[in-house]
């Protein structure tokens, strides 16, 4: 099954739990992304766009599988975890996909990393073309994570 993967170095923010409200003059106060999630998804699609020559846009759904490694993990890993992911799908706008709309299922699976250097996301984004299955792909990223596949 075709697939494409993308490295991303550091822990990716909680886009959900640090957003900040801006108030501009006597207009309606705005919630928007901290500077460290802005930071983080300007970097990362600066790198996604040179793992692929600029990028490129799948118009097709896809799956993404996620794995992200973070030092220290504690008891709050698993529901920061989607939040991680969202940031990471986040990325994901604009350099391989054109809406978030296109992904029609995930699995982000997290690990322990051994120190704060070798925090990271990697990415696996699936394509699903005709009679291909979000199941299908999800069992296919589990194996080749399992396998260690780089694609």
């Amino acid at each position: 099954m075709k697939s494409y993967l993308l490295f991303l170095r550091g822990k990716p923010p909680c886009l959900k739990n640090s957003r900040v409200l801006i108030s501009e003059g006597r207009g309606q106060p705005r919630i928007a992304p901290s500077a460290a999630v802005r930071a983080y998804l300007n970097a990362a699609r600066l790198t996604i766009k040179r793992q692929f020559q600029n990028g490129f846009l799948l118009s097709c759904q896809v799956f993404v599988g996620v794995e992200i490694a973070v030092f220290g993990a504690s008891d709050r890993l698993s529901s920061d975890l989607d939040n991680m992911y969202t940031t990471v799908q986040e990325s994901l706008i604009g350099t391989i996909l054109e809406d978030d709309s296109q992904v029609v299922g995930f699995l982000a699976l997290s690990e322990s990393a051994m120190d704060k250097a070798f925090e990271f996301a990697r990415i696996w984004v699936y394509p699903l073309e005709k009679c291909v299955s979000a199941a299908d792909a999800a069992a296919a990223f589990l194996q080749d994570r399992l396998k260690g596949k780089e694609v």
